[in-house]
């Protein structure tokens, strides 16, 4: 193990670890992005972030891969296990969410989108929203089980940084900025970092997305006629109390307050604001 551990430090591994729906996609991006202007990338697969170091030109970058850890969505929240000695030696990033909103998003994800959900196999659900976040499996419990797992095992650790949903869409370019930092990556200045910014916005990537311009098969809509199965869908804060009944948000905000890690910051809807 400690020879692994020692592999992998020289090879500059970061791992991206999230629910699905936490915004990975958008920071996936963005930080594709900041690499191909910085070390002048001539590759249209902006994606493949673990590919990228392999290319004509990026042998200074680390090698991004990105997981959401043992697919925690199809467990039951005691389900939820952990194992550190899989990521030794591995930079991690984890990508939260506030649990309030990533559920709704979640929800449309499996409700619309099908196998375009990055070939997830998952049995795709079709009652109402209201029934969908209470499942035994894959509901809000299991988010809160995830998301405590991760931060009582890994917080504190030099080789972990915790990145917010919130966070991105206050300051997108201080968080880019942290992330490659993180990263071990001084490449990109702040022109690059905030053309990076730009090009993952949000109208851009859905503008990508109806196009299919980045010819991605996870980045396509189910339907192109019905917005709810784009995987750019929304991207707002506090969207969930849009979809969900009035019970069902106090139901889910008590759960998020009384049971969910404060370093999280999430005791209120969006969480408090990172400066």
């Amino acid at each position: 193990l400690s020879l692994l551990s020692l592999y992998r430090k020289m090879s500059r591994d970061v791992f991206i670890i999230s629910y699905p729906c936490s915004g990975r996609t958008w920071l996936r991006l963005m930080i594709g992005r900041a690499f191909m202007l910085a070390e002048g990338l001539d590759t249209d697969r902006i994606w493949e972030l673990h590919t990228m170091p392999m290319m004509k030109g990026g042998k200074r970058l680390p090698r991004v891969i990105l997981g959401h850890d043992q697919e925690p969505f199809t467990k039951k929240p005691h389900e939820i296990a952990f194992d550190r000695r899989y990521f030794a030696g591995r930079k991690l990033i984890f990508l939260a969410r506030d649990p309030r909103d990533l559920i709704v998003s979640w929800y449309f994800e499996q409700l619309k989108r099908g196998v375009r959900s990055g070939g997830v196999d998952y049995q795709t659900f079709h009652g109402p929203i209201n029934d969908f976040v209470d499942l035994e499996t894959g509901s809000i419990d299991t988010i809160i089980a995830f998301f405590n797992g991760w931060i009582e095992h890994h917080d504190g650790l030099s080789d972990f940084l915790l990145i917010r949903y919130e966070d991105l869409h206050h300051q997108p370019e201080a968080e880019l900025h942290r992330c490659l930092e993180f990263c071990g990556y001084a490449g990109a200045s702040e022109k690059i970092i905030s053309a990076a910014v730009e090009f993952a916005s949000f109208d851009n990537m859905r503008t990508m997305e109806q196009n299919g311009t980045l010819d991605w098969d996870t980045f396509q809509p189910g339907a192109n006629d019905d917005e709810r199965s784009f995987k750019t869908r929304q991207g707002q804060v506090g969207d969930h109390r849009t979809h969900l009944s009035p019970e069902s948000c106090d139901r889910i905000d008590r759960k998020v307050r009384e049971r969910l890690d404060s370093r999280f910051g999430y005791e209120t809807p969006g969480g408090r604001i990172v400066v």
